[in-house]
């Protein structure tokens, strides 16, 4: 029946009526802070290939999982992603991009905003996987906050490191509604 949800052979993702017959392409990206895994999703619908995922915290590791069976994940602070693991996986997979959200929380206008906060470094932590791997594009999602956070260091931090890395950069403000209850939230992500 039209409508009704199928699931692909080859990795389970949900389709509705239009499949993708288990065709996936040959690109190739790693998701780091990955959460449970709605970028991965999404971008496994969009017929990427993830290739290697990582979070932190135990319970996201756990969903992150059951969620992706298929795709290796390592749960460890990001800081201990290192050149030798980048080779190894290299040596498997070309990579052609890195996702992810770095943790919004010290950014976020519903936060303190401390400069201080330890997890704001983790951009500059992403930004240096993305560095090590050199893939062709990378996106970067969170809060509008980083925009204006700290007169706009990190957005500069951000652009500087595109334009050393020869990165062509289209910032979006996504402005979508989602309801949650009464939450209404905008997201927003610097692509290439």
């Amino acid at each position: 029946k039209e409508g009704m949800v199928k699931n692909c052979p080859k990795c389970k993702t949900p389709y509705w009526d239009k499949p993708h017959g288990g065709k996936h392409s040959n690109l190739n990206i790693i998701d780091l802070f990955s959460g449970c895994g709605g970028l991965s999703h999404g971008f496994i619908q969009a017929d990427y290939n993830i290739i290697f995922s990582s979070d932190i915290d135990y319970n996201c590791s756990k969903t992150y999982s059951y969620n992706h069976p298929d795709t290796p994940f390592l749960k460890t602070d990001v800081r201990n992603i290192n050149e030798a693991l980048i080779d190894y996986i290299k040596n498997e997979y070309d990579i052609n991009g890195v996702i992810g959200g770095p943790p919004c929380q010290g950014f976020s206008i519903a936060g303190k905003r401390n400069k201080d906060d330890i997890r704001n470094t983790m951009v500059n932590e992403f930004l240096r996987v993305v560095k090590i791997i050199n893939p062709s594009f990378f996106l970067i999602e969170n809060v509008p906050g980083i925009v204006s956070f700290n007169n706009g260091a990190y957005i500069k931090l951000i652009l500087e490191f595109c334009e050393a890395n020869e990165y062509d950069t289209n910032l979006y403000d996504r402005s979508e509604e989602r309801r949650v209850g009464k939450e209404c939230r905008s997201r927003w992500s610097p692509y290439h």
